[in-house]
């Protein structure tokens, strides 16, 4: 799934893509958002200092999420956060990386890291502020706005990449098919594998 960013400049209104549920979840949560605490803004780092601090939130807010769900983000594991850490220094000035954070007035709705390649935003990351307010909506609200920022900044394609999350469909225009392809010799360990395979299929599926 992915937002066609070019038909967003055409029609001057991203929301007016979508269908009218997800509309009206956004909308009603802004609003809520703003009531509750301030004016939305859109922070863009526009430093490699920015852009940590942002990324730091970011792990942080993740992490809260996935312990929530009684599980460990992959942002547990130190090597992973020096990784990214060391990838924003290497590419934030060649403007390869994006990274967004949302706010309500002084309260952080949610924040995006984002990979940049010629036009296309490609979505790898995200660290929302969930809260017991189910109509507030920070995934959505997040998305929206950036989808609106990229569009406005003449990027051509925001991409929510694989996977077949309810919320991606919900937010994209448009979709592309992937395709896996496994290609083998022919050699008899693999032709036992694949009958094995088969088999398995074969007793589990109904």
């Amino acid at each position: 799934p992915y937002v066609d960013l070019v038909k967003v400049r055409q029609k001057g209104d991203y929301l007016s893509l979508i269908s009218s549920n997800t509309r009206s979840q956004i909308r009603r949560a802004g609003r809520l958002y703003t009531k509750t605490y301030g004016s939305i803004d859109l922070e863009i780092a526009d430093s490699l200092e920015a852009a940590f601090t942002i990324f730091d939130e970011l792990v942080s807010l993740h992490s809260a999420t996935w312990q929530k769900r009684q599980t460990i983000s992959p942002f547990a594991a130190g090597y992973v956060q020096k990784f990214h850490k060391r990838l924003i220094e290497k590419r934030f000035e060649h403007g390869e990386i994006q990274l967004l954070r949302l706010r309500a007035g002084a309260h952080t709705v949610g924040i995006l890291y984002n990979l940049v390649l010629k036009g296309r935003v490609y979505f790898y990351q995200s660290g929302m502020n969930y809260e017991a307010e189910k109509r507030l909506k920070p995934g959505l609200v997040t998305h929206a706005e950036a989808i609106s920022h990229n569009a406005a900044s003449g990027n051509i394609i925001y991409d929510f990449l694989g996977g077949a999350s309810r919320y991606k469909k919900s937010l994209a225009t448009d979709e592309e098919q992937l395709i896996w392809v496994r290609i083998q010799k022919r050699r008899l360990k693999f032709a036992f594998e694949n009958r094995l395979k088969a088999l398995k299929n074969a007793l589990f599926t109904d």
